[in-house]
């Protein structure tokens, strides 16, 4: 709620209480003032999304207590968060992408807030603290080869990949999809600092497929479940996988 609001509501409350109070009652009208304040205030909170670094903070310089660090999505500023996200459990050594109810409760330190979170959904996590989809990924991208040894894009080694297979990258990234083989996919994609990429694939339709195109489909599914830093240039767009220092793939924007 703004503050033009409560300024509104504290005055009609002064008017309402000096007529209908005795004067020793007087008092009471701040503690129902803060009620309805509260009130009003968790029916006005706001779904967003926040993203929640990997790594505590000391919350000042003279205590060892530890602040979630947090930043809303649009913005590249960290804040510190006093408390805890109500519903939410964190993993000191992942990052997160967070669904959330806010309650717009904050003190005038634009570095520190006392928000009050409510966890609505988790929508991404990963090993590196995980930030906006860059615009120029987004969109059809079509998987043109696999290289088993990424250091020579041209050496024998290159496999053409399944005809038709590709990835949408969207600008919600949790609701990428893509084709593999001969079956639809959703690929949770997380765009991670450093130019880096986690990607987490799970069925969306199931069909039925040779067993030739099955085969391939579940190397392609094992694959490209992984870590990626990405390069690119133009509409070609490289994944090379942090864990498989030999694997690699090439696609092309549509």
């Amino acid at each position: 709620m703004q503050k033009s609001s409560f300024t509104v509501l504290q005055i009609c409350i002064d008017i309402l209480f000096n007529i209908a109070l005795p004067l020793k009652m007087q008092p009471m009208k701040y503690v129902i003032f803060s009620l309805l304040c509260l009130t009003f205030s968790k029916s006005e909170a706001k779904n967003k999304i926040i993203y929640i670094h990997k790594d505590y903070i000391y919350c000042d310089t003279i205590t060892d207590q530890q602040c979630i660090q947090y930043r809303e999505e649009g913005s590249p500023m960290w804040k510190k968060l006093v408390g805890d996200i109500v519903g939410f459990k964190f993993d000191s050594y992942l990052s997160y992408r967070l669904e959330v109810k806010d309650y717009g409760i904050s003190d005038a330190n634009a570095k520190r807030t006392s928000k009050r979170f409510k966890l609505v959904k988790v929508l991404q996590s990963a090993s590196e603290n995980i930030v906006d989809v860059p615009k120029n990924l987004i969109g059809v991208w079509d998987i043109l080869t696999i290289h088993r040894d990424p250091t020579v894009f041209n050496n024998p080694q290159r496999e053409i990949a399944p005809q038709k297979a590709f990835i949408i990258i969207a600008a919600d990234p949790s609701e990428s999809t893509g084709f593999l083989a001969c079956e639809n996919y959703t690929f949770n994609i997380a765009c991670t600092e450093h130019n880096g990429i986690e990607m987490c694939l799970s069925h969306k339709d199931k069909e039925k497929c040779n067993e030739t195109s099955r085969n391939l489909e579940m190397e392609l599914y094992d694959l490209l479940s992984g870590t990626f830093t990405y390069e690119l240039v133009e509409n070609r767009l490289t994944l090379k996988s942090t864990e498989r220092k030999s694997i690699a793939f090439q696609l092309v924007k549509r």
